[in-house]
């Protein structure tokens, strides 16, 4: 993660823009009391998504027993 001070920040923050979208970077920041954290909106909708799966209680579980089966046991259908 890479940390700019704000006042360059102000400066680059085109340039941070499209080093956030394009390049998937994270970048901190700050001023000598206060952090911020500018990422993609592709990185916190995964972010969104992955809070919202591991709220349903024992979705994590799930996710984490499924993540141990290899790919070639898994069934081609779907039982919904």
């Amino acid at each position: 993660m890479i940390t700019y001070k704000i006042e360059l920040a102000k400066e680059r923050f085109e340039e941070l823009l499209n080093d956030v979208e394009i390049q998937d970077k994270i970048i901190r920041i700050s001023n000598d009391t206060e952090n911020a954290i500018l990422i993609s909106k592709c990185r916190w909708n995964s972010i969104k998504e992955t809070l919202f799966l591991f709220s349903i209680t024992g979705m994590k579980d799930s996710i984490m027993k499924g993540m141990e089966i290899p790919v070639d046991e898994c069934s081609g259908e779907v039982e919904w």
